[in-house]
């Protein structure tokens, strides 16, 4: 096969409309593949070359919305077409802002779809080697001399699906070209309904001047494919989390999990005689420190001593943007204790712990970014432009580095959807800790640990009305949150 043959994905429940369309795309020269779901095509393109999806929005389980927030967080970026048979103005608005190149409104017609590829692509070759092609002449079966390079004012060549791939391997966002929403009557050419593909059928939205993009969605593929290493998180975390989860841990097989890390017995004892716990006499013994405080509050903050190393930095351009995420984690995880027992029915160590973790991605990418293009942090409009980069990548990227460090899948899971709906529904008991831990996030951002411009006015009604409450009351909680930093020791 031709490497010049353009290799597209249709990915769509509806096994009919599925293979009608694929089989007319190859009539026309693209080589074409099929995924019935967004599973299937993430795991088809974790495996193979695509060089166009074709997506519908709208299917069972996860649906087209996550597969495209998947492929931005794991750097496979192709030209995107969405497809739906149901659209507003603003879900086509939504695709905008998730990097989708083209819509097009079920039904179309055949020719609607191939303009829109040829368009993204170039036009194909001929036939697909799936439709065998009449032989070549024996003038076409010789190599033909190099033609001559254009003239000026000739345009040149269009260039291959590949070489576009290989000269942009993180390519600047496209301006998206909206296909209308409405149907046309008339006859049909094969299963797709026939409707016009003339120009005048479509229209655009206007692009809009972007600064050079940041190369976040490099270091999100680095990151996955390991050639940007992240930090290592100590290895009894997965065990302290084990634990967390097991309210009947006895004294013993805390302090024997525990005590295997040296570092982490020395921060616990710190904590344990800071004044945020008040201690009238010196905490001496990690054992001591587990009567005091309890097991699990101490499985809780050994979570947090072993996480705090990993945003430990020493450039000064690099610590500027880090700290402060840090400092907000920190406050956010002693919020969410505050939250939970004024909620009710959320365990106060659990939720502390999904704080800690839940926003990792963010992290992540922030250091790959600064192994590839360490100049970026010093312009001044960086953590402007950074900001929707990582409001697009953070969550799918945390979800890979918390499996990668062998955490639960509760965590995982909270990792990849705290913003965003999840991709599966939540028992009751999972969405009251998300709601939890959003609300934290929300209310040590407002109380002054914001770290990325519009944090400190982010609007605390959505979250706070899934608790039952208001923004005062969030306030409240926060208010003494200066204070906490100081009493933990991390004020500096």
């Amino acid at each position: 096969m031709s490497l010049d043959v353009a290799h597209l994905l249709v990915v769509d429940d509806e096994q009919v409309f599925r293979e009608s369309l694929a089989g007319h795309l190859r009539e026309i020269g693209y080589h074409v593949d099929c995924a019935e779901g967004a599973e299937a095509a993430l795991d088809f393109m974790h495996k193979s070359r695509v060089d166009l999806l074709l997506l519908d929005l709208h299917m069972p389980g996860y649906n087209g919305h996550a597969l495209i927030h998947a492929l931005h967080a794991e750097g496979l970026c192709p030209p995107i077409v969405a497809m739906s048979g149901t659209s507003t103005r603003n879900d086509l608005i939504a695709l905008i802002r998730e990097g989708v190149d083209d819509f097009l409104q079920k039904p179309f017609a055949p020719e609607a779809v191939a303009a829109v590829v040829e368009r993204l692509l170039g036009a194909p070759p001929g036939p697909s080697p799936a439709h065998p092609r009449p032989a070549p002449s024996a003038a076409a079966s010789h190599p033909q001399a190099p033609s001559p390079p254009p003239t000026a004012g000739e345009p040149s060549p269009p260039a291959s699906p590949r070489a576009r791939r290989a000269a942009k391997a993180d390519p600047p966002r496209r301006p998206l070209r909206l296909g209308q929403a409405g149907r046309s009557g008339g006859s049909s050419s094969g299963p797709l309904p026939r409707r016009s593909a003339s120009s005048s059928d479509r229209i655009a939205l206007p692009a809009t001047e972007e600064p050079p993009a940041l190369r976040t969605r490099e270091a999100a593929r680095g990151i996955r494919d390991g050639t940007i290493e992240i930090p290592t998180l100590a290895p009894i975390a997965s065990e302290l989390q084990r634990f967390i989860k097991e309210p009947t841990s006895s004294l013993e097989e805390v302090l024997a999990v525990v005590s295997r890390d040296a570092v982490v017995v020395a921060s616990l004892l710190r904590l344990a005689n800071s004044s945020y716990f008040g201690a009238a006499s010196p905490v001496q013994s990690l054992r001591t420190a587990c009567s005091r405080l309890g097991n699990r509050r101490v499985l809780s903050l050994a979570q947090q001593v072993v996480l705090a190393p990993v945003y430990g930095v020493s450039a000064p351009a690099l610590r500027a943007v880090v700290q402060p995420m840090w400092r907000n984690t920190v406050v956010a995880a002693r919020g969410a204790r505050g939250l939970a027992a004024l909620v009710g029915g959320v365990d106060p160590d659990e939720v502390q712990v999904a704080v800690l973790f839940h926003n990792v991605g963010e992290l992540a990418l922030v250091r790959g970014l600064w192994e590839l293009d360490p100049q970026a942090f010093g312009a001044p409009d960086f953590l402007l432009r950074l900001v929707p980069e990582l409001e697009r990548l953070h969550e799918n990227m945390g979800a890979a580095v918390l499996q990668r460090w062998g955490l639960p899948r509760s965590l995982v899971e909270l990792a990849r959807a705290h913003h965003r709906r999840p991709m599966a529904p939540r028992t009751h008991a999972d969405q009251s800790v998300a709601d939890v831990v959003l609300a934290a996030w929300t209310g040590a951002c407002r109380a002054g640990f914001a770290y990325l411009p519009g944090q400190a006015e982010l609007d605390a009604a959505p979250v706070t009305a899934r608790l039952g409450e208001d923004a005062a009351w969030l306030d409240g909680v926060f208010a003494d949150a200066t204070s906490w930093l100081e009493e933990e020791g991390e004020g500096g």
